[in-house]
């Protein structure tokens, strides 16, 4: 059987070879390896849309059904059913027992079975104890029932939860909520100022835009709240909060006496005014003489003409008519100097008032709280955390499942196998001691091991040609323990170890051998 006597020998590793074999032993899985992780139940494609899943639940919640009033159903691992019970301990049992068989809680209290024999099994025992002894020896037999730890419906069946409802509101149907979209922006419509009256991050049809239109959305939203809230306080404090400013060392009333002495001064008594429109009603008469400017030009020059004996002869009266063409013009020259030295005067006083407007404003800033300042303590604005930052990309999927092909693999298996053969021989040097002592125990112990080390007997084909650290031989060694022929079995088994030692330096023939043994696993794998 392959098996013999003598000591157990050491192993050692040829990490030249242990490499090789552990890679080989990859390559030869790598087929399998890539059928299973491209499995669309159980593969990567699963793992990648598990994680989708996922990231879509965290985002917009679980999918519910509302009903008509607004309440879904769900199932609540843990729950107690109405009209159940929970058994949580061994009390709780016994107790339910009694509950659940009145004639035995009875019979414990009274000290009488049914047929009012004295029941003996009661003595010297509390409730509990008493229907602990009546369930092992009576119940089964009577078919009573005595429930163990766990959850119970109304008809004491065995649950692991309950179905409950729960109110969300809002439409009938299906739809999402629960998730972090829904608590970070939450589920109100807001009119934003593209026009457009929705929730954040989704269009009016309700559709999703994606989390940099949830982050623009709740950026817009969050500074349309600051802003207004910091209006609506300014408003509420600003006046309070200037008052009280101005309440501080006479500011009030010498900002009041200034404001005075500019409402005295600025028209000087109504002088610039009643100037200006006097001003302005003699313009408008332009080079119209008074009557009474007129009868004195007509005096003067008829005065004159008498004087010159010439009476009222036509160089007389044109003599007249030039005399109050004159005049006219006069008036006119000297109407317009006025209104000239008017409008300067009225300019001047427009620009002391304009002075005294800029001193007032410049007085009023400098006497007033910055309510903005003073409310917020900072300038105006808002910011949030990326929408990006929320939720990792949900290509994240892609790197969900195994790993697929990895030399490095190689060199940890070596590391682990070198680990078992350290403690393998180590094993062994222990037996060797204990067989060389004489002892029987240790004898014993050294049978324990050299059964450890009998896994590796009866396949040293299958070891040579895959390698001690490819675990298809032992692949091989199932099928030729198992389903194998028996003439196979008997053949493998006897000759296999000479068999081994003549391939071994011989890499093709065991390059055919393994294609064959290959064949082989596949029927029992």
């Amino acid at each position: 059987m392959g098996g013999g006597g003598g000591e157990p020998t050491y192993v050692s590793n040829d990490y030249q070879e242990t490499m090789r074999e552990a890679l080989q032993a990859q390559i030869d899985l790598a087929p399998d390896l890539f059928y299973a992780e491209s499995d669309q139940t159980y593969g990567r494609p699963a793992y990648a849309r598990m994680q989708q899943d996922l990231v879509q639940e965290g985002l917009f919640g679980q999918r519910v059904n509302v009903d008509d009033q607004g309440y879904t159903t769900e199932f609540n691992y843990g729950a107690t059913p109405e009209n159940g019970f929970v058994i949580e301990n061994e009390d709780q049992m016994y107790d339910r027992y009694l509950a659940d068989n009145p004639d035995v809680a009875k019979a414990i209290t009274t000290g009488k079975d049914p047929d009012g024999s004295r029941a003996d099994w009661t003595r010297g025992k509390t409730a509990r104890e008493a229907a602990k002894y009546h369930a092992d020896k009576f119940a089964v037999a009577d078919g009573r029932t005595l429930y163990e730890a766990g959850i119970y419906d109304a008809e004491g069946n065995s649950v692991k939860g309950a179905t409950t409802k729960k109110y969300v509101g809002g439409p009938a149907g299906e739809r999402r909520e629960g998730g972090a979209v829904d608590t970070i922006a939450g589920t109100q419509e807001f009119a934003f100022s593209d026009g457009t009256t929705r929730r954040s991050g989704f269009d009016e049809s309700g559709e999703f835009m994606g989390t940099s239109a949830l982050e623009q959305d709740i950026l817009e939203k969050a500074k349309d709240q600051q802003t207004r809230a910091e209006i609506e306080m300014a408003n509420k404090y600003g006046g309070q909060l200037t008052d009280a400013y101005r309440a501080q060392g006479g500011i009030k009333d010498a900002l009041g006496d200034f404001n005075a002495l500019g409402d005295k001064n600025s028209d000087h008594g109504g002088l610039r005014s009643t100037l200006t429109e006097q001003a302005l009603s003699d313009l408008q008469l332009g080079g119209q003489l008074s009557d009474r400017e007129r009868r004195q030009v007509e005096q003067d020059s008829r005065m004159a003409m008498g004087a010159r004996g010439r009476g009222r002869d036509f160089s007389g009266v044109v003599d007249e008519v030039a005399s109050n063409e004159a005049m006219r013009r006069q008036r006119e020259t000297e109407r317009r100097m006025f209104a000239s030295q008017a409008l300067g005067l009225a300019d001047a006083g427009l620009a002391q008032d304009r002075a005294f407007a800029a001193q007032r404003v410049g007085i009023e800033q400098a006497t007033s709280a910055d309510p903005f300042m003073a409310i917020t303590g900072r300038a105006s604005g808002a910011s949030v955390a990326s929408g990006q930052n929320l939720y990792g990309n949900a290509a994240a999927g892609i790197n969900a499942g195994p790993t697929l092909y990895n030399p490095s693999q190689g060199a940890s298996f070596i590391a682990q196998q070198t680990a078992g053969l350290n403690n393998f021989n180590a094993n062994v040097y222990a037996s060797n001691q204990a067989a060389s002592a004489g002892m029987f125990g240790g004898a014993m112990g050294a049978l324990g091991n050299l059964g450890g080390a009998a896994i590796l007997a009866g396949c040293w084909v299958a070891r040579e040609v895959y390698g001690v650290h490819n675990p298809r031989w032992l692949m091989f060694r199932y099928w030729m323990l198992n389903t194998s022929p028996v003439w196979f079995r008997f053949t493998y088994l006897k000759f296999g170890k000479q068999f081994a030692w003549l391939i071994r330096n011989k890499p093709k023939i065991k390059s055919k051998i393994r294609k064959w043994m290959d064949c082989k696993i596949r029927e029992v794998v």
